[in-house]
C-alpha cells in the first residue's frame, strides 16, 4: 500500500493497493485505489476494483441460450476495518 498523494470526495487520503487475489485456484495480481478515514482510533479502507470471470477460468452464468446472462466484468466492492492497538486483547 503506497500513498497517492490524491483524496477523496471526503479529503481523505488515497492510496494504491497492490496484491494478489486467488479464486477457484487461480491467482492473479490486482491493483487498485482505496481511500482511508479514521474514526473512534478505527482505521477504514475502502475501495473497489472490476474482477473478469474468466480470468480466474469462471465462466460467466448465462441461460436461455444467453438471453440471460451475468457480465464477464463485475465489480467487487470492499471495506477493511483495522482494530486501535488500545482495545485489543490478547489471547489466553
Amino acid at each position: 500500500m503506497t500513498a497517492s498523494g490524491e483524496k477523496d470526495k471526503r479529503g481523505n487520503p488515497v492510496y494504491r493497493i497492490q496484491g494478489q487475489l486467488a479464486l477457484r485456484g487461480v491467482a492473479r495480481d490486482i491493483e487498485f485505489l482505496g481511500s482511508r478515514s479514521i474514526a473512534n482510533g478505527w482505521t477504514r479502507l475502502t475501495g473497489h476494483f472490476t474482477l473478469r470471470q474468466t480470468d480466474f477460468g469462471i465462466e460467466p452464468f448465462s441461460k436461455g441460450l444467453g438471453l440471460i446472462g451475468v457480465a464477464n466484468d463485475l465489480e467487487v466492492y470492499g471495506d477493511l476495518f483495522l482494530m486501535p492497538e488500545s482495545i485489543r486483547q490478547d489471547e489466553p
